[in-house]
């Protein structure tokens, strides 16, 4: 299942970060282990809330071990050095659906599930909608 590396950056000083090669060099990395740009900058609106967006970058790698072993690879390590020198980010991961968990949710809204995780108990758990009863039920694993 693809997972999405989704970062917010906000870089101190776009011209060092720029001639450090971050840019090029990391791109290199990010596509010897399988993932691709999905958003990388680009303008952004915001429509609800009050993020603090700065530069935004999506990419998409074929699982969470293909992520895992780029950001941990020696191939990385000199150029998130570089990132963390130079900017302040928000770095995290999510997984995708497959083309049928989102056919399903698309035609079936009598039951949609919602993977969350709760910060608060370290606990993965889902919210069913039942088709019987009008309210969201936690149902942990």
């Amino acid at each position: 299942m693809s997972v999405f590396c989704i970062g917010n950056i906000d870089i101190r000083d776009f011209e060092k970060y720029r001639n450090s090669g971050y840019l090029e060099n990391a791109a290199l990395t990010i596509t010897e282990y399988g993932g691709r740009y999905r958003v990388r900058g680009g303008q952004t609106k915001i429509i609800e809330g009050l993020p603090a967006l700065h530069r935004l970058v999506v990419i998409e790698f074929p699982s969470m071990e293909s992520f895992e072993n780029w950001y941990s690879s020696d191939a990385y390590a000199p150029w998130k050095k570089i990132r963390q020198e130079l900017s302040e980010t928000d770095f995290f991961v999510v997984e995708g659906l497959t083309a049928e968990e989102s056919e399903k949710i698309a035609t079936q809204p009598e039951f949609q599930e919602i993977q969350y995780h709760s910060s608060r108990f370290q606990n993965w758990g889902i919210i069913r909608k039942k088709p019987d009863f009008p309210v969201f039920a936690f149902i942990p694993w």
